[in-house]
């Protein structure tokens, strides 16, 4: 049985041609005009991307990867950064 969680923050979804457009995290955030709340990356496919996005202030961060290997290697990244609890990585069946 799944769980869901209601959140009470805006939820700003990140998909690949949003971020190939804005560029960075930076650029992405000011275009979408985003001040604070849940952020969902759906793919991990950069790391560093979902570690940028999260570095920010009012702000966390979930990435969705089908991929186990790129989950591991956002959440080694989001360690290594010393983000753990803002920047979550997670594996998404669909």
């Amino acid at each position: 049985m799944r769980k869901f969680f209601p959140l009470s923050a805006i939820v700003l979804c990140i998909g690949v041609a949003c971020v190939a457009r804005a560029g960075t995290a930076k650029d992405l955030l000011a275009a979408a005009e985003f001040k604070g709340g849940v952020i969902v990356r759906l793919g991990c496919g950069d790391p560093k991307l979902l570690c940028d996005l999260g570095a920010g202030e009012n702000c966390i961060v979930q990435g969705l990867d089908m991929s186990a290997e790129k989950v591991a290697a956002a959440r080694d990244l989001i360690g290594k950064r010393g983000l753990d609890g803002k920047v979550t990585a997670r594996l998404f069946d669909g």
